[in-house]
């Protein structure tokens, strides 16, 4: 495998290992000569022990000329403003396979849309994103338990609740979130979008169980401003979601709660299933029978924040492979992703006009198994 990581940021540092586990040819581009240099001498040798002397670095006009490399996937580590614009550049390299970094792209709708052109209108592609929490041990293991049961879903709640300083932590070269596209909701930051990992799993759980596709959002945000950047941005979300068949639940976001708390409560007619996420180092599903006192089941999985991203890098690897697995419930689909984005541009307007928001996937609904 031949990859170009577009990106040499903590997500591109993050990719870059995953892939070189199974000795991929690795290419790093950054359009910032000083995000290369932080890559070989700061990021990945603080976090991996040493720079791995077969990643290639390079600037990213070295991509655009005529006699570059061909590539067999492209991974798009970059902020969410500039996916669309690097998307169209990775085109003209034909890969494979195109990942986007999540979110797929910010709250704007002509973004939303133009990347939903390219994904339909480039059907040689595989086009996956990085929604890597979709594939977790624990959420597998919660979505198998609950269909084995053959429960009817009653309720379904995410939080993803995390304070900025993780974050800020793997970037010490920012002062705070205003420095980038983080402080910004219009650029795809703030609470809804950084963390929508809590909007995803509950849209592509949902889907699972057959719970409807969404119809209406009614959201609350609380907003912080930073007027020396003219931007503002979320910094905390809760949405809550009705689907067509009348389904409802919640999701609930932030970037204020210390020590993070990230879980997923589902309620079916026989047990209720806990999971939570990045707890003291582990993820764990706890599973409970509603009227019982025994006959619990508690799954723990150690877990390293480099280990997150390997799911990504073993959906391309599957993929390239020829393979699948059909065990797994969920995959890293692009398109679902980017519904994710419609879905939380229209959380944003709801919160925004203070009243629901109707919500019309009609013509997605052949796409949204890619």
């Amino acid at each position: 495998m031949k990859v170009a990581v577009i990106g040499a940021g903590s997500i591109g540092n993050h990719l870059s290992y995953s892939a070189r586990k199974l000795n991929w040819n690795v290419s790093v581009f950054d359009q910032d000569p000083d995000a290369l240099r932080r890559f070989k001498e700061d990021i990945y040798p603080s976090r991996y022990g040493k720079f791995d002397s077969a990643i290639q670095l390079s600037e990213s006009q070295s991509l655009h000329k005529p006699d570059s490399h061909h590539f067999d996937a492209v991974l798009i580590g970059t902020p969410p403003d500039s996916h669309l614009e690097v998307l169209k550049q990775s085109l003209r390299l034909k890969p494979r396979i195109i990942l986007i970094e999540k979110p797929i792209c910010p709250p704007i709708e002509s973004d939303i849309f133009s990347i939903k052109d390219i994904f339909e209108s480039n059907s040689d592609i595989t086009f996956l994103s990085g929604y890597n929490h979709r594939m977790s041990y624990v959420t597998q293991n919660l979505l198998n338990m609950a269909k084995l049961f053959e429960e009817r879903i009653e309720r379904l709640d995410v939080h993803w609740l995390e304070t900025w300083a993780g974050i800020l932590k793997a970037h010490p070269w920012l002062k705070g979130p205003g420095d980038t596209y983080l402080g910004s909701t219009l650029r795809g930051g703030g609470a809804l979008f950084e963390h929508s990992h809590g909007l995803d799993l509950w849209l592509q759980i949902a889907k699972f169980f057959k719970l409807g596709t969404p119809s209406i959002v009614r959201a609350h945000v609380s907003e912080v401003e930073i007027p020396d950047k003219e931007a503002k941005y979320d910094e905390e979300v809760t949405i809550r979601i009705s689907t067509e068949i009348g389904f409802q639940g919640e999701v609930v976001q932030d970037v204020v709660t210390e020590p993070a708390s990230k879980t997923i409560i589902l309620q079916g007619d026989k047990h209720v299933y806990e999971c939570s996420y990045g707890k003291e180092g582990k993820d764990l599903v706890l599973m409970r029978p509603l009227n019982e006192t025994i006959g619990s089941v508690n799954i723990q999985v150690e877990k390293s924040r480099p280990s997150d991203f390997d799911p990504s890098i073993a959906a391309i690897h599957r993929l390239f492979s020829n393979l699948r697995l059909d065990s797994s419930p969920l995959n890293l689909g692009a398109m679902s992703a980017l519904i994710t984005s419609y879905v939380g541009k229209c959380a944003i307007d709801s919160a925004r006009s203070n009243s629901d928001v109707s919500i019309d996937l009609r013509n997605w609904s052949t796409l949204q198994n890619a």
